[in-house]
């Protein structure tokens, strides 16, 4: 448990470092790889990362392109905790098969598989695994919807920046 809070820690701390930054000096594909940093950052502590980004998208001190880059980020994360990875139950019981073979074994069951044909094959039916996403799509939806009525200076969402939005809109379905 001390170690997650350790992640959280670091995770926020990177996240409030990298969210400030600009490009001052000449730096090749800057933005994807701070843009990338932000995302892996929301996805190691997706809790306390999203809920300060969604803080921060409607703090003062942010322009147009650094809100839209909030909520790329936002978006982009949970793209990749609700990312699913499918077993199909053959490739499992292959998998625990393998465990408990010697590696000569696996060579030459493996060539087998390779050079027999089969005509008809088994219905597949995926083996589905729990969506990481799910436990913390609160922090991500609430907290973007909590000041999107909010008058800002230097964000008016209703008359002059609709494409923020747009964007807000698309991020939060």
């Amino acid at each position: 448990m001390a170690a997650e809070g350790n992640v959280d820690e670091v995770a926020l701390e990177i996240t409030q470092i990298i969210l400030g930054m600009t490009k001052e000096f000449y730096m090749e594909d800057f933005e994807k790889c701070r843009r990338d940093t932000l995302i892996q950052c929301a996805v190691a502590a997706p809790r306390t990362v999203a809920d300060y980004l969604c803080y921060q998208f409607y703090e003062d001190n942010y322009t147009i392109g650094q809100r839209l880059d909030i909520l790329d980020v936002i978006v982009n994360a949970a793209r990749e905790l609700s990312k699913l990875e499918l077993k199909t139950p053959v490739e499992q019981d292959d998998h625990l098969k393998k465990l408990n073979m010697k590696p000569w074994e696996i060579k030459v069951m493996d060539r087998l598989k390779k050079k027999t044909r089969r005509f008809n094959s088994t219905t597949r039916v995926p083996m589905g695994k729990e969506n990481k996403f799910n436990a913390v799509c609160g922090n991500f939806f609430y907290a973007l919807m909590n000041q999107y009525d909010k008058e800002l200076r230097t964000l008016n969402l209703a008359e002059e920046d609709t494409l923020v939005l747009g964007r807000l809109i698309y991020t939060l379905g």
